[in-house]
């Protein structure tokens, strides 16, 4: 592993901590959230998986959804912005030839990714998995590829229909939220994205101050954006994509492993008012 990817790697647990803690300030002390809302809203993780675990804590499920739906959003105009404004950075034109069409998949491939989604839910569940939904498919779908029993991703029309899914279920949440407290909690929701980022732009300076890595590649890094979108981004400019995707799962991996716990440890020794 090169040297800057084990430093990013290094200062991705400091990085962490940090930007929750601002955003968590932001949504407790500004935004007068209550304690578990504020945490799981703060958590730089997916927002599905910290709809999810908040849900379950007992947070708000709409407060919870808009604030990570608004922070990936505002990673991504930032980040262009970012990249084309101050660093001179502009899209490489990358041709879109990720599809992958119903027909790619044989049909060991099908039988394969279809195990990881079904046995996925209840074992991770089963084994008290946070976000088991996500994290235990997620998982059997990771050894399947690492091991290549499968070396394809599942059709992008599949992909899309669950997107579309999901964007409706979350959007469901808002049913019965009034317009002012939407439009409070999206003010909160860009001040915490930003926040976020000027975080995200310290360590990427720190990284590429000391391993001389470009502060192109090592902000793309540390931007709590989705690994989607942030994985489309290094590819459209023209960055070292295996490196950001790579961060953007250590990322997500740890704030989805550790959310809950850590938020069941710091219940049992925080005081009530905190």
């Amino acid at each position: 592993m090169p040297s800057h990817w084990s430093l990013t790697v290094l200062l991705l647990f400091p990085f962490l901590i940090a930007a929750a803690a601002v955003s968590y300030l932001i949504y407790r002390r500004i935004g007068r959230y209550d304690r578990t809302t504020a945490y799981f809203c703060a958590m730089p993780g997916g927002l599905n998986d910290m709809l999810i675990m908040g849900a379950a804590a007992g947070g708000v499920e709409r407060k919870i959804a808009l604030a990570h739906a608004l922070r990936i959003f505002c990673v991504i105009v930032f980040v262009v912005l970012f990249f084309g404004l101050v660093l001179g950075v502009t899209s490489t034109g990358a041709r879109n030839g990720n599809w992958v069409s119903l027909t790619a998949l044989a049909p060991w491939d099908w039988l394969v990714l279809g195990a990881c989604a079904a046995i996925g839910v209840p074992l991770g569940t089963r084994i008290h998995l946070p976000a088991a939904p996500v994290f235990g498919p997620m998982i059997l779908s990771g050894l399947a590829h690492v091991t290549e029993l499968v070396t394809i991703a599942p059709p992008s029309v599949i992909v899309i229909i669950a997107q579309i899914v999901i964007g409706t279920t979350v959007g469901c949440r808002f049913l019965g939220a009034e317009l002012r407290e939407v439009g409070r909690d999206m003010g909160l929701g860009l001040l915490s994205s930003l926040a976020m980022l000027v975080v995200a732009v310290v360590f990427a300076l720190l990284v590429s101050t000391l391993t001389g890595v470009e502060m192109t590649q090592s902000f793309l890094a540390y931007s709590p954006g989705g690994l989607a979108e942030m994985s489309l981004l290094a590819l459209a400019m023209g960055q070292d994509v295996a490196y950001v995707s790579v961060m953007h799962v250590v990322r997500l991996t740890v704030v989805i492993g550790a959310a809950a716990s850590m938020f069941r440890m710091l219940s049992r020794v925080s005081r009530p008012e905190d």
